[in-house]
């Protein structure tokens, strides 16, 4: 039977890097990015199970999730976990079918936190999402997991009408950077509560495979 949890704290069953699920979400504005990594692959880390996962999110989308991934509608985001990177989709200008990579590393933690390296990006190419209440199945791999853009300060601005901005923060290109990774660890903690409802996804492990 799946069991549940509600953090990534480092468990003795978890061995090498976790597989992790990531997504064109994390391009968003108001988001912590860095030019050079703040965390490195370890053995500590949540493993999810490699396949084919779905995110969702409270925007209505029907898609046969039996299909294909190349043949799901643009609403439906679908995505290859596999142990260092995650594929997904996306379409060209003429309406083709192109796929992308992207690098990542989780960190476990409470919330565990999701490093991407978005290569079109230059030079702060690295992204950050924080992933929790997570669901695993019966050997201990993830399945199921909650998630978003770790930002930059409350969504709520502060008094005055300026973008309010947590400890250790500060903007920087559109979005902002973190002075240390004890700040990043915060700005994601809080981001779990603080973040516009809208922008949480939910994300779901479908099938083996990669298609």
């Amino acid at each position: 039977m799946a069991t549940d949890a509600d953090d990534w704290r480092p468990r003795a069953r978890y061995v090498g890097i976790g597989v992790v699920l990531a997504a064109q979400l994390l391009t968003a504005c108001n988001g912590v990015v860095s030019s050079k990594p703040w965390f490195s692959q370890a053995g500590d880390a949540p493993q999810l199970r490699e396949g084919v996962w779905r995110l969702t999110s409270d925007k209505p989308c029907n898609v046969d999730e039996r299909r294909p991934l190349t043949t799901w509608p643009d609403c439906a985001l679908g995505l290859v976990v596999r142990a260092s990177e995650i594929q997904g989709y996306q379409r060209d200008d003429k309406g083709r079918v192109k796929p992308f990579t992207l690098p990542y590393v989780l960190a476990a933690g409470d919330p565990a936190i999701l490093q991407l390296d978005d290569t079109t990006a230059n030079p702060l190419k690295f992204e950050y999402a924080w992933l929790t209440r997570v669901r695993r199945d019966n050997k201990g791999q993830v399945v199921e997991v909650r998630g978003s853009t770790v930002g930059c300060g409350p969504s709520s601005g502060s008094p005055g009408g300026q973008p309010a901005l947590y400890p250790g923060v500060t903007a920087q290109s559109g979005g902002c950077v973190a002075d240390s990774v004890d700040s990043l660890r915060a700005a994601a903690k809080s981001s779990t509560r603080d973040g516009p409802p809208q922008d949480v996804f939910n994300a779901r492990w479908l099938r083996a495979g990669d298609r």
